[in-house]
């Protein structure tokens, strides 16, 4: 995509710690502005008067969410005039239903994605993460089995490769153990020196 910087997708199943390593302030000090998807498609929910919290976005009709889903992605593109964007979002949604794509296809054709980066952690890490947070995941209530977890990320990593051939996009795995927050923002950061051209590395 012409006369745009570099727009890089973070993944990774819920409670694989993709928002606390993204939000990192060392994140925050490489040359990127991050965003993260869901908070997007909320800003422009209130600002049409259409919803009013987080919570909403799970009750809202397949309509309205496409729509907010452009939106974002329109947000996206025009901070990408002048900054590259590391997008915090989710790939693979499971769903009551079963599993859904977290973006449609119009979405990804868009963004014209530059790379997919996938944070990955055992089952147990990420389970014990959503046990010291269940108003964040209570959504997933039945669904936290270590068996469902890994076929989620399974699932995932197959789905973000065709996310990535969609858009001639580069894709990678970082691993997130418990209590290595440090050494996965720094094999974050060296990943992203190499994905972004002139960004100065250390």
């Amino acid at each position: 995509m012409q006369n745009m910087q570099p727009r890089i997708m973070i993944t990774g199943v819920p409670g694989v710690g993709k928002t606390t390593i993204s939000n990192n302030p060392r994140v925050g000090d490489v040359d990127v502005f991050v965003q993260t998807f869901g908070e997007l498609m909320l800003l422009k929910g209130k600002e049409m008067g259409a919803i009013q919290t987080a919570a909403d976005l799970a009750k809202i009709p397949l309509r309205l969410r496409e729509q907010l889903q452009m939106l974002a992605v329109d947000r996206i593109l025009e901070d990408a005039k002048s900054v590259p964007v590391v997008i915090d979002g989710h790939l693979l949604v499971d769903t009551p239903t079963g599993f859904v794509p977290g973006l449609p296809y119009e979405c990804v054709a868009k963004l014209d994605l530059s790379a997919v980066i996938i944070l990955t952690a055992s089952p147990a890490d990420i389970l014990a993460r959503r046990e010291n947070n269940k108003a964040k995941y209570q959504l997933l209530n039945g669904k936290s089995g270590p068996e469902r977890v890994a076929f989620h990320e399974e699932l995932l990593i197959k789905a973000s490769l065709q996310y990535a051939i969609l858009s001639g996009a580069s894709l990678e795995c970082v691993p997130n153990h418990q209590g290595e927050i440090e050494n996965t923002v720094q094999s974050l950061i060296v990943l992203l020196e190499k994905l972004i051209p002139g960004l100065p590395s250390d």
